[in-house]
C-alpha cells in the first residue's frame, strides 16, 4: 500500500493512486484513506465509517466505497483507527489518550482538498450513525464545509453503556468513566465540540424520526445544548423523515446518493417537500446494502444485525408490507 507524509501530499500522488487504498502519515502514525476522485468535479465528498462487524471483517475498512461508480463528485472514504488491533466495532474518531484521531483526519482532510483546489464550500462531509458524529465534527474543524449526517450519535455518553465502556476500556485503560467524561469531553459530545471551536458548521441532519432512541438521546438533547453555550444552531438544516423499517439504519443505496446529490448540488433544497422520498418503505431485506458496512443495532444491551428500534418487529412488518 502505497504511503505519503500529509505535509508531502501532492496531486501527482492523488492522481498516480486515485481508486486505491493508501496510508497518509500524520505526526508518526499511519492512517488509512481510499481514493475516488473524479477529474472533472470541483465537489468533494468525505465518508465516514458507522459501526463494523469485525468477525466479517477487519479494519481499515471503507464503507460506501463501491457506490463510487453511481457518484459524480470526487470522494475519499476515511477508516477509523481508534478500532483497528482490537474487538471493538465502533469508535468515534476518538483516538487514544494523547491524540484525537478525528483531528488527524481533518488535516488529512483538509490538504487532500487543497491540493485538489477544491474550495472549502464545496468539500462535505457525509456519515451515518458514528459515522454522522464524525462527520459533524470533520465539519466542525473545517470552516466552510459541509456535514450531511443520517441518525447520527451526538454524545457517545448517550449511546448504549457496553459499547462506550468497551471503548473507554480499550482507549482509556485505568481510568474511570467519570474521569473519562471529565478530560475527553470535547472529543464524545458535539455540542463541546462546537463550544470548544466557536463555531457550528452548516449541515443537513436527517433524522428518522421513528427511531425513537436517536429522537430522544441525541437530536433532542443537541438541539437544546445550544442554549448552554451560548450558540445558534441555524446553519443546520434538520430534516425529519418517517421510516418504521428501516429505523435506525440508512436509507437504500438509491436513496442516500439522491439526498446526497440534492444537497451538493442544491436541487430542489428549498422546497419543504424536496426529501419526501426518505419516506418511502423498503424490504427489510434492502437494509445492508453497503460493502465493507455491516449495519448493526442493539437490542436489550447487545448488538445484532436490524433495521429499526425492534428487529423481529420490524422483520414481521417487512413482510406483512409485500
Amino acid at each position: 500500500m502505497a504511503s505519503i507524509d500529509v505535509k508531502d501530499l501532492n496531486r501527482s500522488f492523488l492522481e498516480e493512486h486515485n481508486n486505491q487504498r493508501v496510508v497518509i502519515k500524520s505526526e508518526g502514525l499511519n492512517f488509512y484513506i481510499k481514493l475516488a476522485l473524479k477529474e472533472t468535479s470541483d465537489k468533494l465528498v468525505v465518508f465516514s465509517n458507522g459501526a463494523i462487524d469485525p468477525s466479517k471483517k477487519k479494519p481499515p475498512l471503507f464503507m460506501r466505497s463501491n457506490w463510487v461508480e453511481d457518484m459524480t463528485y470526487s470522494a475519499v472514504f476515511i477508516d477509523d483507527k481508534t478500532i483497528h488491533n482490537s474487538p471493538l466495532r465502533i469508535g468515534w474518531g476518538v483516538g487514544n489518550k494523547n491524540r484525537h484521531y478525528l483531528i488527524d483526519y481533518s488535516i488529512i482532510a483538509k490538504k487532500i482538498s487543497h491540493v485538489l483546489r477544491i474550495k472549502d464550500e464545496n468539500v462535505y462531509y457525509f456519515g451515518s450513525s458514528a459515522g454522522g458524529f464524525m462527520a459533524l465534527g470533520l465539519a466542525t474543524f473545517h470552516k466552510d464545509a459541509t456535514a450531511i449526517v443520517n441518525n447520527p450519535q451526538t454524545d457517545v455518553m448517550k449511546y448504549y453503556e457496553k459499547s462506550y465502556k468497551a471503548l473507554f476500556q480499550r482507549v482509556f485503560r485505568n481510568m474511570e468513566i467519570d474521569e473519562v467524561n471529565k478530560l475527553y469531553r470535547k472529543r464524545l459530545s458535539l455540542i463541546e465540540m462546537f463550544k470548544t471551536e466557536a463555531y457550528v458548521p452548516k449541515a443537513f441532519y436527517f433524522q428518522n424520526k421513528m427511531c425513537r432512541t436517536d429522537m430522544v438521546n441525541h437530536l433532542n438533547p443537541m438541539k437544546a445544548g445550544f442554549k448552554d453555550i451560548g450558540l445558534s444552531d441555524e446553519s443546520i438544516r434538520y430534516v425529519l423523515y418517517e421510516d418504521e423499517i428501516r429505523g435506525h439504519n440508512p436509507p437504500t443505496k438509491e436513496n442516500t446518493l439522491k439526498y446526497i446529490d440534492m444537497v451538493v448540488y442544491e436541487k430542489g433544497l428549498e422546497a419543504d417537500d424536496a426529501f419526501l422520498f426518505l419516506n418511502e418503505y423498503k424490504p427489510v431485506e434492502e437494509t445492508n446494502d453497503l460493502v465493507d458496512d455491516v449495519v448493526v443495532h442493539h437490542v436489550n444491551s447487545e448488538i445484532v444485525s436490524s433495521s429499526g428500534d425492534n428487529g423481529f418487529l420490524s422483520w414481521v412488518k417487512g413482510l406483512l408490507r409485500k
